[in-house]
């Protein structure tokens, strides 16, 4: 089963505006630090549009992924924005962009460092002349955190939700149980993410590599990457291959 195929439907609900305020705070700090004159921007992995609606207002803003159900809800709740159903590590677009977000872990959910790469070649390709790309990724921190199973419930509207994360080998597991009601009965679905995260020295050399500089990171608490980190936050900027 695709991720998210089920989960879309009460994603909105379930993560809340508080998170997507936070990120879209350090987004306008990086555009603001390193490009004011940015006008276009390119969200990778978009999901229902929660980052770009607040971007829309300043910017040209089109957001891509793969999950047409996710896609679907973006283009109900967001009309300015342009959506498009593609794989982040292989879509050809015929068009620059200022900016480039890859937020709220989506990098971690390519689960072959090879495609991290692609992704990152390929944001670099469709970058303006000293464009930014701004993503986040959960590290290994974070997926140590799983070790012992954690499991929770939300009761939304008409569907209750069963949640428990947990890591298996070196990837990080969040599985749901859905139940909608319809009628006097529940429906029953399922649905899983499964990520996996890779040391930042090894990230930092294929961001070089694909032709980035790296201008900033720091992690959840705004400090620099330590051992403690359990996200971290990174904006680069093309630099032209000479």
């Amino acid at each position: 089963m695709a991720a998210y195929k089920e989960l879309a439907s009460v994603y909105d609900e379930l993560m809340g505006e508080e998170i997507y305020a936070k990120f879209n705070k350090i987004i306008t700090s990086m555009i603001n630090k390193y490009d004011r004159t940015a006008k276009s921007v390119l969200e990778l992995g978009c999901g229902t549009g929660n980052i770009l609606i607040p971007l829309s207002k300043k910017f040209e803003t089109t957001g891509l992924d793969i999950s047409k159900e996710m896609l679907a809800i973006a283009r109900k709740k967001d009309k300015k924005s342009k959506y498009i159903q593609a794989d982040m590590t292989s879509f050809r677009l015929n068009k620059k962009f200022d900016v480039i977000l890859c937020m709220y872990d989506t990098i971690n959910h390519l689960k072959v460092f090879d495609d991290w790469q692609k992704t990152f070649k390929n944001t670099y390709n469709h970058l303006s002349e000293k464009g930014l790309f701004i993503f986040d990724f959960n590290t290994q921190a974070k997926f140590d955190s799983f070790k012992e199973p954690k499991r929770s419930w939300s009761k939304l509207m008409d569907t209750i939700v069963l949640s428990q994360t947990s890591s298996r080998n070196d990837l990080a597991l969040w599985d749901d149980i859905i139940l909608k009601k319809k009628g006097n009965m529940y429906k029953m679905f399922s649905d899983q993410v499964v990520e996996k995260t890779f040391p930042l020295k090894k990230v930092e050399a294929a961001l070089i590599s694909a032709g980035f500089k790296v201008k900033q990171i720091f992690d959840e608490n705004g400090k620099g990457p330590n051992k403690d980190s359990r996200r971290l936050f990174v904006t680069c900027m093309k630099e032209l291959i000479k």
